[in-house]
């Protein structure tokens, strides 16, 4: 399998770039290549280049600097992402350093207890929003992957609706059906769009019905990666009976770099689980992401026809299934 490994650095060489880009990619066919660059949208350019001239290219791996960004006043490692699909695109911070800072991180909270996942973002509504505003190019960017003909959606885990103040700007008849278990959040998100067309349900979504057939799109932004493998799969598979023929689930979540990150991390949820007296059916608010192997393995089995991963940004793996 061909394959190209290049290094993201912090913003200091455009020329290295330029550079790149300009020369011959046969060249540098099978050795390592360092590319400076200071924005993702240069990355983007030079997977298109790569793409544009070597088709048989199918695999191509960067590695950007590791940093460190606040959630909910802690600090945790910056999370690892990627994205694939027949030519696979992989971006991802250095693997050794990544993993190093997790555990780093996980030693650090080893006596911290799990919170109730419903309790856990009504203790923090005060800051949510500006926390979540990590993601405000990717919730800009969501619109573009919904059919100009869709009229009815449903939101998992909806929280204050960041990700609908895009959608109802591009489409502002859509009919949502919003569920999440936080019902200060739903007031929130009631009041921001009292005006648009919205059923919110306070809710656990593996409980509540969707019907079958109902909708035109699904959607969850980062939502699902507190789930195991089992029940993750059982919610897909009422997912697309929920959608309608063609319909599309749209999931941008937290997608584990490696299977060592995907294990690490379930284990140390068990491990607070048990300790804490806390049973498999209570949700909880830990992070235990399933590589992108396994999460797009879990939408098949499910009976989705087609798998795709349009895009991933800020930590946030776009993926869309198909009915």
């Amino acid at each position: 399998m061909n394959s190209y490994h290049g290094v993201y650095a912090p913003p200091k060489g455009r020329e290295k770039v330029t550079e790149f880009m300009s020369s011959g990619i046969k060249e540098i066919l099978g050795s390592e290549m360092v590319v400076d660059v200071d924005h993702r949208a240069l990355a983007r350019r030079i997977v298109a280049d790569l793409k544009e001239r070597r088709s048989n290219i199918n695999r191509i791996v960067c590695e950007v600097d590791f940093r460190q960004y606040g959630l909910y006043n802690r600090r945790i490692p910056k999370r690892n992402t990627g994205r694939r699909s027949r030519m696979a695109v992989v971006i991802r911070e250095d693997m050794e350093q990544y993993m190093r800072e997790l555990r780093e991180w996980l030693e650090q909270e080893k006596d911290t207890p799990l919170e109730e996942m419903a309790g856990f973002f009504q203790r923090r509504i005060g800051s949510y929003e500006e926390r979540m505003q990590t993601w405000r190019e990717a919730y800009a960017r969501i619109p573009g992957w919904i059919d100009r003909d869709t009229k009815r959606m449903l939101d998992l885990g909806c929280g204050t609706g960041l990700e609908l103040e895009s959608i109802f700007s591009k489409y502002p008849h859509i009919q949502v059906t919003g569920i999440d278990l936080c019902s200060t959040m739903l007031e929130r998100l009631r009041h921001k769009y009292r005006e648009k067309d919205i059923t919110l349900v306070c809710g656990d979504y593996f409980q509540e019905s969707f019907g079958e057939s109902c909708y035109d799109m699904v959607i969850s932004f980062e939502s699902l990666h507190h789930f195991l493998p089992g029940k993750k799969r059982l919610l897909f598979e009422k997912i697309r009976a929920a959608l309608k023929p063609g319909g599309r689930f749209l999931e941008a979540d937290y997608i584990a770099c490696c299977e060592e990150e995907e294990n690490l991390l379930r284990r140390e949820c068990e491990r607070k689980r048990k300790a804490g007296g806390i049973s498999e059916e209570q949700f909880v608010h830990f992070d235990i992401p399933l590589t992108l192997e396994h999460e797009t393995e879990l939408l098949l089995q499910a009976g989705f026809s087609k798998v795709n991963v349009p895009d991933s940004i800020e930590g946030a793996t776009f993926i869309e299934a198909v009915r």
